[in-house]
């Protein structure tokens, strides 16, 4: 449940976002100088399309831009800055710090906090354990928000979904991954039985998720009060009986793609080693914990198991 200071919070990013989108616009449209461009006709000036150009980012760093071939992506970078600057500056800070204006009262004490995008560490993503993310992934999150902590942003289109991810790319684009980042496969293979449901109960119990979950999923086990992020800060387990809560998605497969890969930077770890050759065991335990919410937990959030 978050407090006031944190709802106040949450309120002012969307409302900052209204009131200043077109006054921002308008102030950042310079007034194109005729007289400059008719001097530089006169003097025979042509465009230098072998020439390397630095664009500046919000964390100081330079990013060489080969002017010929990088216009679309310079202007996709300043739009990008432009959203960012509007919509995320509030929260994850200008250099991409987790440490915007309003970051303060959003879990001072514990975990979640904004995420520190200088370290390239995420926890909603689509590859595996410890990988970057790709595009779509943090697009989701823009794009869905993360219920009790961060808004959704559905609203700035896919265009400028992209564009603003792109920008914050930046902020890590000197992270060395020595292999490509890979989507893990999702192939859902298990239909959604009581026999599956209760083997995945089983091995819910075999692989001792009860140390922090709890025994019925409450995020209430022995182990829950103990729990640290990367950072040290206190973290909670999942409540599994409130869906609406999970941060990741509550889809099936969003379940099953937080399993595989873990949510990095927390003590969640990735399962997917445990299960390799037989993913289908998976599903088991995504139709158990899909079971552990009541039916009016669904109801609420518009939708059945």
């Amino acid at each position: 449940m978050i407090n006031i200071k944190q709802a106040l919070a949450l309120l002012i990013i969307p409302l900052s976002v209204a009131t200043s989108f077109t006054a921002n616009a308008q102030e950042n449209k310079a007034p194109m100088d005729h007289g400059k461009m008719e001097g530089m006709k006169d003097s025979g000036h042509k465009m230098d399309h072998g020439k390397d150009h630095d664009m500046t980012l919000g964390s100081g760093k330079k990013m060489k831009m080969h002017e010929g071939h990088n216009m679309g992506l310079k202007a996709d970078l300043a739009m990008g800055k432009m959203v960012y600057d509007m919509t995320c500056f509030y929260c994850h800070g200008a250099e991409g710090k987790g440490d915007g204006p309003t970051a303060v009262f959003i879990g001072p004490y514990s975990a979640p906090r904004p995420r520190v995008f200088i370290y390239g560490v995420f926890k909603f993503k689509s590859t595996g354990s410890g990988e970057l993310p790709l595009e779509i992934d943090l697009m989701k999150t823009v794009r869905d928000g993360i219920p009790g902590f961060m808004p959704s942003f559905r609203g700035l289109g896919r265009e400028k979904l992209r564009q603003v991810v792109l920008y914050v790319s930046q902020f890590y684009k000197d992270i060395d991954d020595e292999d490509t980042p890979k989507q893990i496969a999702i192939n859902h293979s298990v239909d959604f039985t009581r026999e599956s449901i209760l083997r995945g109960e089983k091995l819910f119990t075999e692989m001792k998720c009860f140390q922090c979950h709890g025994a019925e999923g409450r995020g209430d086990g022995p182990s829950a009060d103990t729990l640290k992020d990367e950072l040290g800060f206190p973290i909670k387990p999942a409540d599994l009986s409130r869906p609406s809560s999970f941060k990741n998605g509550a889809d099936h497969e969003d379940i099953y793609r937080t399993l595989m890969t873990g949510l990095t930077g927390t003590p969640m770890p990735s399962y997917a080693g445990v299960f390799r050759g037989k993913e289908y065991q998976v599903w088991d335990i995504v139709h158990y914990v899909i079971s552990l919410a009541p039916e009016g937990e669904w109801m609420r959030m518009g939708r059945t198991k």
